[in-house]
C-alpha cells in the first residue's frame, strides 16, 4: 500500500498577511520506501509531516491507517536542535 498525499496547502495569517507554509503540495511513497522531509525553519517541513491535521476537507492524505509506534516515526525540531 502506498501513502498519498495530494494537493496540502498550509497557509498562515499574520495580521492581514497571508503565509504559504505548504502550497499545493503532492507526492506518492510506495511500500518499502524511506522519505525524509527536510528544511529550513519555516518552509513547511513539519506542516507536510502533520498532514492529516492540516485541512482534511480541502486537502487528501491516503494511505495506511494504523496507530504508529515510536520506532515507525520520527521528528526533529529545529528550535529543539537550535536550543
Amino acid at each position: 500500500m502506498a501513502l498519498i498525499i495530494d494537493k496540502v496547502k498550509k497557509i498562515y495569517k499574520q495580521g492581514e498577511i497571508e503565509v504559504k507554509a505548504v502550497n499545493d503540495v503532492s507526492f506518492t511513497v510506495k511500500e518499502g520506501e524511506f522519505l525524509s522531509i527536510i528544511g529550513d525553519s519555516g518552509s513547511g517541513d513539519s506542516d507536510i509531516m502533520m498532514t492529516d491535521t492540516i485541512n482534511p476537507l480541502k486537502s487528501k492524505f491516503k494511505g495506511f491507517h494504523k496507530t504508529f509506534k515510536q520506532d515507525d516515526l520520527g521528528l526533529s525540531l529545529s528550535s529543539f536542535l537550535l536550543n
